[in-house]
């Protein structure tokens, strides 16, 4: 790790956003700085402000016993619950989990968490060729496309609000990032309440979520008088069971701009993550 990894690392563990502002102001490139060890780190740190994502991640993984280090496995289930719905963190997919096996392989991690890298990834092995283009030849080498998506992430989970803002001003989708920001706290404010904790938790933690909802007003005005687009979707990959009732859906709600099963539009290539039970739409805009 160089000088300027070092400090950066040191600067978001112990929440010091004048030192990350400076790093970044000096080049420091996330995208090559946060790599899978390194993010898990963070989502370990015993630094920072008091959070609630231990309470989390004890409803989604019981009997964690003392000393357990989260893996982003674990951090997937807690923002699926929080989510909710359909959404399913990367952290939680195939793909991702084949290479945080090949990445973490000689992890200390692995090692204090034996049983659980056994349960989630221990047949890696058996697919890891599938993948052999894909998968990053080192544990240091950057991974994640959007590094501030995943920072803001962290930083929300971990109750770091200001850290939140400044990660939800770098990078790309910043409509995206605000909407997902809002949930996970209103969502985390919520299991506050649930677990009877203190009702200062729970107004802190609605506070930051309307700071992001108010963010997120603004910028869907902005999208609605300035990108004025047109969304067409089209159902596919549905099973037979639930097809009509997603037509039902698309019909009901777009109308013409439902495209149907034939179309001209070239549309991507099914995801590989996606299994026969699974269904999706596309989403086509029109300028």
């Amino acid at each position: 790790m160089s000088a300027l990894d070092e400090a950066m690392m040191q600067a978001l563990e112990h929440d010091r956003i004048d030192f990350v502002k400076l790093l970044l102001e000096n080049g420091v490139s996330m995208r090559k700085f946060l790599t899978i060890p390194r993010l898990e780190e963070l989502y370990n740190t015993k630094q920072g402000p008091a959070n609630t994502l231990g309470y989390i991640l004890r409803d989604v993984r019981p009997h964690i016993p003392r000393g357990y280090v989260y893996t982003l496995h674990d951090i997937g289930l807690v923002i699926n619950k929080l989510m909710g719905g359909a959404y399913r963190s990367q952290y939680t997919r195939r793909k991702f989990r084949l290479i945080y096996a090949k990445v973490m392989k000689k992890s200390p991690h692995v090692h204090r968490n034996s049983s659980s890298f056994i349960r989630y990834y221990g047949n890696a092995n058996l697919t890891l060729s599938l993948l052999a283009e894909t998968l990053p030849a080192s544990k240091e080498m950057p991974l994640f496309d959007y590094p501030f998506n995943e920072l803001m992430t962290w930083a929300v989970l971990t109750k770091r609000q200001e850290m939140a803002m400044l990660m939800w001003q770098h990078g790309e989708e910043a409509l995206a990032k605000a909407l997902v920001a809002c949930k996970l706290y209103k969502a985390m404010a919520h299991e506050a309440a649930e677990d009877d904790l203190e009702t200062e938790i729970y107004d802190e933690l609605r506070s930051y979520g309307k700071e992001f909802e108010t963010i997120e007003a603004v910028l869907l005005e902005d999208v609605h008088l300035q990108r004025r687009l047109d969304m067409y979707f089209q159902q596919d990959g549905c099973p037979a069971h639930n097809a009509r009732v997603v037509r039902g859906y698309l019909d009901r709600n777009f109308h013409e701009k439902c495209l149907g099963t034939h179309c001209p539009i070239q549309w991507p290539p099914r995801s590989l993550d996606l299994t026969q039970m699974d269904y999706f739409l596309w989403g086509y805009i029109k300028k």
